[in-house]
């Protein structure tokens, strides 16, 4: 039977205040987040990643189950190696790659924003997310989450960002879940300022050039009809 990978996009645009980034981060409609939750860190970088994540229990996506993901600076989950690419590419990837993309961009951590992430089996959690899956597609009624990664972008800077522009920072979530069978991303959105760094041809406020994508799939995406899109 043919897997099927459900993404779930929610957008959010409310100011975020001011907190210590060292606590537990709680954001409307967002997982919650930081080191008191028991995330971790994404060393400072520019165009790095996580390393290899084992997960707990195998993930669905498209035709295989994964055992492992990358959390990728630049704005993306991987499940077979480590992305660096900043300029984001539009759907056909080749290179064999499978991505899930809340914000592919060219972001710059070595001086300001983190990147948290976790995985969990809080029951109250996987509820969150059963009932995030409902509320978008009723006819998955019988979903029962199992599993759940939790990666969040917060207050991230563009690459090449300067003077005034470096105040300019975005944040948003993405968080995958599964039951065994069935597959789902969900995107959360909070503050987003800015879509380019400038290496994509991005100006100096962060705008323009190649701009930020959200996506999920592989090279063989355009060939099948496994992924669904809820916006």
């Amino acid at each position: 039977m043919r897997l099927t990978v459900f993404l779930i996009i929610s957008l959010l645009l409310f100011i975020l205040e001011e907190v210590d980034v060292f606590e537990a981060l709680v954001l409307q409609k967002f997982y919650p987040f930081g080191a008191n939750e028991g995330d971790r860190v994404v060393p400072k970088n520019d165009d790095g990643s996580s390393g290899k994540v084992p997960i707990r229990i195998p993930f669905p996506f498209f035709d295989h189950n994964q055992d492992s993901l990358f959390v990728n600076t630049n704005g993306l989950i991987s499940f077979l190696v480590a992305v660096s690419q900043y300029t984001p590419d539009r759907f056909h990837l080749g290179n064999n790659r499978l991505l899930i993309a809340p914000f592919w961009a060219d972001i710059d951590t070595t001086s300001e924003g983190k990147v948290f992430y976790r995985q969990t089996t809080d029951p109250g959690l996987l509820q969150k997310a059963n009932n995030d899956i409902k509320v978008i597609y009723g006819k998955c009624r019988n979903f029962r989450a199992t599993w759940l990664f939790i990666a969040t972008w917060y207050e991230v800077p563009f690459f090449g960002a300067s003077g005034v522009y470096k105040n300019k920072r975005n944040t948003f979530q993405a968080a995958l879940t599964t039951d065994g069978k069935y597959s789902f991303a969900i995107f959360n959105y909070d503050k987003i300022t800015w879509t380019t760094g400038s290496a994509s041809d991005g100006s100096s406020s962060g705008l323009g050039g190649t701009p930020a994508q959200a996506y999920g799939g592989h090279e063989r995406q355009a060939k099948n009809r496994d992924f669904m899109l809820a916006v």
